[in-house]
């Protein structure tokens, strides 16, 4: 056996097994059957090669075959390289049809006088159309460097990368060599012994492959090893049992003289038989060759299902980081996982960790990602950063994946996962699972995040509310107190005034009645007008004295036999006088006879005095007031009409209110104390009354007060 043909078996066995090894990884994939197709060209290629060089009576024919099947491996190359590692982008109708097309149109002319005319010795004859095709391969070499730069554009990741450039340079060498080894160099020495190194860079382009496989994990072999061998054996069991089955049937049938039609119905019924058996074995082998070969073989549809019922599960982060990374443990036997996560305020939270995975870790990570944009970092595969290849090594983690954030340019943590338990490397099916886990987790990372944010909000809110609750007591407090002093000091100031002021009324009162002398008119007018305001004062300290028992629970009800009537004309003729100054008519028609009751006194003359007195001040000159009561069969009505200023609509349901005064009677009374109407409503209601109001701005008002006579207490004279 000569040295050539050992280079011959051991490239084509090489080639032939990467490509059943993808073609049997999934027969649907295109890509895949692209490689296929290019494994076979090129094993064509390296035999027709072969057999050329060492034919004696078919040199021509392989000849020709040689340039078949180079053709052929240069459009199932650039088939390949097409959508690899992507999808392209370049319109197919412009780069690849025309390619296709022009390969159509020379398979057959290769088998004609056009190309190559005759084989010698140690040389071809070459046909006037040799030229056109050395310019389609120059034409499929510019067409190969436009598809490898749109495809390197469009790799991404530092691993991605890596691999298309280990592909594409090895198969930009090998190109290139095997242009210059079967073009170039037998048009310049007329020879074609240059062309029997094709195997030797096939295999050289073989290895080249082979390194990215595993250096890579371009492809996982193990996987495809695994399930090689369980094809092989099921299909070696299903032929072993059809072996057996049909040489005993063919005994039988011998040995019986079945008929013929008889013997194709059995086998057609066995053949049927072992199809049916054929995928349950190879189901059968699978699992047997991967308890044996591979032992970290999983469900990736369970895994999920797990991995989502744990982000479902719950919406606290330590929870479901803790759940979640305990189902990627299962599924993938990691020796480790660990989870950090930058919270809304932007601290690092390290979930699960050990001490090797710390802040300055992070920062390279975190470094990395930003640079390269990487959706999953396997430490392996790392080239770049040696720094942080080392790190991890030292930490003994083998992958990182970032976990996306809803914040632009930004992460929200990362997934950390340490070496497997058996001791094997991550295989593609592994991160191509923990990119689509991380995406999830990603959303339920950014929900749990949000949530607890809502969270810390609502018990800053409490606390800020506690808080200011406290101060709002501790004010209140203060206010109760300075509230308490005031109400001390009204009634202490109340009581001293009270008495001084009685001795004034007095006085003025005797004078009036003539005890210090007779006066004059006009001392009269001026002495009355005294004592109606030492009254209007005596009724103000009443109605703050009565405010501070308010306060303190102090203020009660003293009923004695009142008769109303002649209560309400004692205040008309202190008050006639002040009408008369302001130029009114102050009308009060006293009924003849009214029933007496037990009511207080006091305080209904200072109810009275204040729905007179506001009649009277609060109507223009020339205006009229009338002061009515009346009995009713039910109820008793005390009511004081006017004609003047009246209280605007808006402002009338506050008008009972402490100290509150409408505007229009701020500016026609400016001393005004807001607390004659509040305590005339205070004490009618404490004696089981009601008031009576009512008003319309510009044309008067009503005030007054009714009893039901149920309610009272009749007294008979």
């Amino acid at each position: 056996m000569n040295l050539d043909l050992v280079i011959l078996i051991i490239s084509s066995i090489a080639i032939a097994l990467l490509g059943l090894m993808i073609i049997v990884r999934n027969p649907s994939e295109q890509n895949n059957r692209r490689f296929a197709f290019l494994a076979a060209a090129m094993i064509s290629w390296i035999v027709f090669n072969y057999l050329s060089d060492y034919s004696k009576t078919m040199d021509l024919l392989f000849t020709q075959l040689v340039f078949a099947a180079g053709t052929l491996s240069i459009s199932g190359l650039l088939l390949f390289i097409f959508d690899f590692p992507n999808k392209s982008l370049l319109p197919r109708k412009f780069v690849l049809l025309p390619q296709l097309c022009l390969t159509a149109i020379f398979l057959p002319l290769f088998f004609t006088g056009y190309f190559i005319t005759s084989v010698g010795a140690e040389s071809i004859n070459l046909g006037p159309l040799y030229t056109v095709f050395e310019l389609y391969v120059v034409y499929s070499l510019v067409l190969y460097a436009v598809i490898a730069r749109h495809q390197a554009a469009r790799a991404t990741g530092h691993a991605q990368k890596r691999q298309v450039g280990i592909v594409f340079w090895s198969i930009a060498i090998y190109a290139a060599l095997a242009v210059l080894t079967n073009v170039i160099l037998p048009l310049m020495v007329g020879s074609w012994v240059s062309s029997r190194l094709g195997p030797i860079f096939s295999l050289v382009f073989v290895a080249a492959i082979a390194y990215s496989i595993v250096k890579y994990r371009l492809f996982d072999i193990k996987l495809l090893i695994f399930r090689s061998v369980g094809y092989v054996l099921s299909i070696a069991m299903i032929g072993a049992v059809s072996f057996v089955a049909l040489s005993w049937l063919s005994g039988v049938f011998d040995s019986s003289g079945a008929s013929r039609g008889l013997q194709i119905d059995v086998y057609v019924i066995v053949t049927l038989f072992l199809v049916v058996l054929y995928q349950p074995s190879k189901k059968l082998f699978e699992r047997f060759v991967a308890r044996i070969f591979y032992k970290d073989a999983y469900d990736t549809r369970t895994l999920f299902d797990e991995f989502n019922q744990a982000l479902a599960s719950t919406i606290i982060l330590e929870d479901l980081l803790d759940r979640s990374g305990r189902t990627i443990e299962k599924f993938l036997k990691t020796q480790k996982i660990a989870s950090v996560i930058r919270s809304s305020e932007g601290k690092l939270m390290f979930i699960d960790s050990d001490p090797a995975i710390n802040r300055s870790l992070i920062g390279h990570l975190e470094a990395h990602f930003e640079r390269t944009k990487d959706s999953i970092l396997v430490a392996d595969m790392l080239e770049e950063d040696q720094n942080l290849k080392r790190l991890l090594r030292k930490a003994e983690i083998s992958v990182v994946a970032p976990i996306a954030s809803s914040k632009a340019g930004s992460n929200a943590g990362y997934l950390i996962l340490g070496y497997k338990k058996s001791g094997d490397g991550y295989n593609r099916q592994d991160i191509a699972a923990l990119r689509t886990l991380v995406n999830g987790l990603s959303i339920a990372v950014q929900n749990a995040l949000q949530f607890e944010e809502i969270q810390q909000f609502n018990l800053k809110l409490e606390q800020r509310v506690e808080e200011a609750t406290r101060h709002l007591r501790q004010t209140n407090a203060k206010l109760r107190m300075l509230d308490e002093t005031k109400d001390d000091f009204i009634s202490m100031a109340s009581h001293q005034l009270r008495t001084p002021l009685t001795s004034v009324k007095g006085y003025v009162s005797m004078v009036l009645d003539g005890d210090a002398g007779k006066i004059t008119p006009l001392q009269r007018k001026l002495l009355n007008q005294s004592f109606v305001s030492s009254q209007r004062m005596v009724y103000l300290i009443s109605d703050l004295l009565n405010l501070s028992r308010l306060r303190t629970g102090k203020f009660v009800i003293e009923p004695t036999p009142c008769n109303l009537a002649d209560i309400i004309k004692g205040e008309i003729e202190q008050l006639k006088e002040t009408a008369k100054g302001r130029s009114l008519e102050l009308a009060y028609q006293k009924p003849e006879h009214f029933p007496t009751y037990m009511l207080d006194e006091t305080k209904l003359r200072q109810v009275i005095m204040n729905f007179v007195d506001n009649a009277i001040y609060y109507t223009p000159a020339g205006g009229r007031v009338t002061v009515n009561l009346v009995e009713k069969p039910e109820t008793i009505e005390f009511t004081v009409v006017d004609n003047g200023i009246g209280v605007p609509r808006h402002e009338q349901h506050h008008l009972f209110s402490k100290f509150y005064r409408a505007n229009n009677a701020k500016r026609a009374r400016p001393d005004g104390t807001g607390l004659g109407l509040f305590m005339a409503k205070k004490v009618v209601i404490a004696q089981g009354g009601a008031i009576i109001f009512k008003s319309q701005e510009g044309k008067g008002s009503t005030f007054g007060f009714s009893f039901a006579k149920s309610k009272l207490v009749h007294v008979q004279k």
